[in-house]
């Protein structure tokens, strides 16, 4: 799986015809709520997919489900599908055993999903604390029928995840139904401390990769009061991951840049985005996690087959 630093990999997400690489090998694990490399990926490559879903095929805002073959191919099925107000979220479920099932929230791709993005005034939250007025707005527009049908599958194992908006919407699902993980990918933060507990029973990933500016949004500075929740999994410059470091690691290694004058070239002319920028595509995430399983102790066996895939 290759990074892609390029324009279209951060604003056309949905650009791509290559998912799920070799997953066959490794399944998902609805059994561990720790965090796991390979569910971690399973779920950054599902919010990925997430972006390609072809709006046109759908007539009415909620839309019965659809056959997907990539989906198929890794034995899930979209049980219901949800468009309103610009948001987007997809409800899958495993077609073989172990049964379980995700709920996937899609980031910004259109101009309503950046009004929602600006809207930073702080609201109540109904579990306590201060969040985001947009990402409760947004929420709102979708999470009554999605609610409605988690209740048919109560019984399995459930986890949320999404990049960006999605991942900042799928915090929010999680504080009022809590799943067996969450896991958020390049999300920005959500709401204030008083919110964090609402999350206190539930095991929750925050996956960062190393210079994504939206991660840093909105500001945790007065007059603001946003502040991240969960476990940090961060990603550094060399692409090491870092489990909780400090800011004052994370603030150093923001600013190491090894001399590419390519790349560098590329920025000057806006041919490419800058780092702060293309580090939030959601290829560069999957990327990432994927050279993390490769180097896994349980996983290093298939590094030497798969060698060829990562560049």
């Amino acid at each position: 799986m290759k990074f892609d630093h390029s324009w279209q990999a951060l604003l056309r997400p949905d650009v791509s015809s290559h998912y799920f690489p070799n997953f066959h090998r490794w399944p998902f694990d609805p059994k561990k709520t720790t965090y796991d490399p390979v569910n971690s990926l399973w779920l950054s490559e599902l919010s990925r997919w997430i972006y390609r879903h072809d709006r046109d095929q759908y007539r009415s805002a909620f839309s019965a489900s659809m056959v997907h073959p990539e989906l198929e191919m890794i034995h899930l099925r979209e049980m219901y599908f949800i468009e309103e107000k610009g948001m987007q979220a997809s409800l899958l479920v495993s077609s073989m055993k172990p049964y379980w099932a995700v709920l996937i929230f899609r980031g910004s791709s259109e101009p309503t999903n950046w009004i929602y993005n600006f809207k930073t005034s702080l609201s109540p939250w109904f579990g306590g604390g201060l969040v985001h007025q947009g990402f409760l707005e947004a929420l709102i527009s979708i999470w009554e029928p999605i609610r409605h049908r988690l209740r048919r599958i109560r019984r399995m194992p459930i986890f949320f995840a999404g990049h960006s908006l999605g991942g900042a919407l799928a915090t929010l699902a999680a504080a009022d139904y809590s799943p067996s993980a969450l896991y958020a990918f390049g999300a920005p933060r959500v709401g204030d401390s008083g919110f964090s507990t609402s999350l206190s029973g539930t095991p929750v990933y925050r996956v960062v990769n190393h210079n994504d500016m939206v991660c840093w949004l909105p500001p945790s500075t007065p007059p603001f009061r946003f502040r991240h929740v969960g476990e940090l999994h961060y990603f550094s410059y060399s692409g090491n991951k870092y489990v909780n470091p400090d800011d004052e690691f994370i603030e150093y290694d923001r600013r190491v840049r090894v001399g590419d004058a390519r790349a560098e070239m590329h920025e000057r002319n806006w041919t490419d985005p800058p780092k702060r920028l293309s580090d939030h595509s959601p290829i560069n995430y999957s990327a990432n996690i994927y050279r993390e399983v490769m180097g896994h102790p349980l996983y290093h066996r298939w590094l030497d087959a798969e060698s060829t895939q990562i560049e």
